[in-house]
């Protein structure tokens, strides 16, 4: 099963910017599938990420995409999912 991952903060403007970039691009058929992760609650993820969020993470394939990302970006990613 597909799933997206956003990793960030509660206190990350750039988290907020990231999460409306791609909810302005998912289509409605992925929004249950897109999860918001505070790596503030887990030691790895913030070892992992803390000097690079937002990520947004697609599983199960692990593709990636580091801020600043655009919608075009976002699409470009999600293209082979919504085939």
């Amino acid at each position: 099963m597909l799933k997206l991952n956003l990793y960030g903060t509660s206190a990350c403007h750039l988290c907020d910017e990231a999460k409306a970039t791609i909810l302005s691009v998912l289509p409605d058929s992925l929004l249950s599938q897109f999860f918001m992760i505070d790596i503030m609650e887990d030691d790895f993820l913030y070892s992992q990420y803390s000097l690079s969020i937002p990520v947004f993470k697609i599983f199960p394939d692990e593709a990636q995409l580091n801020w600043p990302f655009s919608r075009e970006d976002i699409q470009e990613i999600l293209a082979k999912y919504l085939i």
